[in-house]
């Protein structure tokens, strides 16, 4: 397991400290189902594996005060295939023993989760269903504490309860569904990273193999799936060499490394920063901003500075909001940028970027001043932005752009309102990228289909 630090929490998250030490779990899916119904409560399902350092990480967080004082509003319910003890109560599910959260995983994929062709299903995963059976949230692979707070709080809210307040340090995740269940793919098998020993073999059978192979390739995509330090270690030196398969196949891998890695291999991308071709930095920036890694924070300032071509620095200046969240020199430099900078379309991109920073009133001030401006792609990417950071507090202010604009300006303003409302971050991905000037549409950041889709994402006008 990789035992990185997890995000430390804020004291507006660690208010309940009379929160019991861990997450209380239910025996059974059909008695945790038939509960959230008669009680008006929504149901969480955790969906792990023993030895997977993504689901090892989650399972610390089921013991953050902050989580459990949420997963107290809550029915929740474990669902794992791993045997932790034989008789009793599992030592990891207090609740519950080991025999019903393994019966679980099975209700729980017939009854809602979404499997691929070869019966897998993304590991670990995290659901929220509303009392009458349907899908509220679903985020697969990565959770902070945080946004598991952020989760909680906004499937209650859309669930129908009143009066949930949201912490201020809440976020919700880069990988995130709203009303659906994320099935992965069905041409790799990308459905949860490797544990340590199956690491361990895949890599002797990668060291061993002298050629290309549709085998190796598979092997590849497996690696580069998995939180585990010796993944990390064995791309960051392979990737030394990669630039001799020619710039298309960096292109290609470090555009994977942005979709489907886990964050920590930010540090194989980090070679890439300061590559004297203009695709590879560029397809490095992108990535950069996909993996939002806080640690890469730094290695992103270094290569925005240095960097000349402004096609490129625009998505440096994104990956520097994104890596940076809760960096206030970060916010400075960005704010800068959002507010002074002449060059329009790095302007419009450091304004986008603010949407991934922590919640702060000079961020607030510059978003309303671009929103209520002169320049017509100023305030999409200020939309864009408060779009990004789904905080109902900026509907009223979006409300009134989208009264005030001209009809072609509000068919383009409205996709943001609708996120605000409670719609997937999807619905702004043609306005997003038009503004931004990308030419790359990021999926890991609209995640889910890219075309606009109003199926299950709740009714118009509800916050979250």
């Amino acid at each position: 397991m990789n035992h990185r630090r997890l995000p430390l929490l804020s004291a507006a998250l660690l208010c309940a400290v009379w929160a019991p030490a861990s997450i209380e779990w239910s025996e059974g899916f059909d008695t945790a189902l038939s509960r959230a119904r008669s009680e008006s409560r929504v149901l969480f399902i955790s969906v792990t594996s023993d030895g997977e350092a993504r689901s090892e990480e989650a399972i610390e967080l089921y013991g953050e005060r902050a989580v459990v004082a949420q997963a107290e509003h809550t029915i929740n319910l474990a669902a794992c295939n791993a045997e932790h003890k034989a008789k009793g109560e599992c030592p990891r599910f207090e609740g519950t023993d080991c025999s019903s959260h393994r019966r679980n995983l099975g209700s729980a994929t017939d009854a809602v989760l979404v499997a691929n062709s070869q019966g897998e299903v993304p590991v670990p995963q995290h659901l929220w269903i509303a009392p009458d059976g349907k899908v509220l949230i679903n985020v697969p692979w990565e959770i902070t504490a945080e946004e598991l707070v952020w989760c909680f709080v906004t499937a209650r809210r859309r669930a129908g309860e009143d009066g949930v307040e949201m912490p201020e340090d809440a976020r919700p995740p880069r990988r995130l569904q709203l009303g659906a269940v994320w099935a992965p793919w069905e041409e790799a098998r990308l459905a949860r990273g490797l544990t340590q020993d199956e690491l361990s073999e895949h890599l002797k059978r990668m060291k061993s193999s002298m050629e290309y192979s549709e085998a190796l390739l598979a092997d590849w995509s497996r690696v580069l799936f998995t939180d585990e330090e010796d993944a990390v270690k064995y791309a960051r030196v392979q990737f030394g060499a990669l630039e001799y398969l020619g710039v298309d196949t960096v292109v290609t891998t470090l555009t994977g490394i942005g979709m489907n890695s886990p964050r920590s291999f930010w540090e194989v991308l980090e070679y890439f920063t300061k590559n004297g071709n203009v695709r590879i930095r560029n397809t490095a920036a992108v990535a950069m901003e996909e993996l939002a890694a806080p640690d890469a924070r730094k290695a992103v300032i270094s290569a925005l500075k240095k960097e000349k071509d402004p096609a490129v620095e625009k998505n440096w200046l994104r990956a520097a909001g994104a890596c940076g969240r809760d960096d206030s020199s970060t916010r400075k430099l960005l704010l800068k940028s959002a507010t002074r900078e002449k060059d329009a379309l790095l302007r419009r991109n450091a304004l986008i970027s603010l949407g991934y920073l922590a919640p702060h009133k000079s961020i607030r001030a510059a978003l309303a001043d671009a929103l209520e401006g002169d320049d017509a792609d100023d305030r999409l990417a200020a939309a864009c932005a408060m779009a990004l950071t789904r905080d109902a507090a900026y509907l009223p202010r979006l409300e009134e752009a989208v009264a005030a604009a001209d009809a072609g300006q509000r068919a383009d303003l409205e996709p943001a309102l609708a996120v605000l409302e409670g719609a997937n971050l999807r619905r702004i991905a043609e306005v997003f990228g038009r503004v931004s000037g990308d030419e790359t549409i990021r999926i890991r950041l609209f995640f889910g289909e890219i075309v606009p889709d109003r199926a299950d994402e709740g009714p118009e006008g509800e916050d979250d």
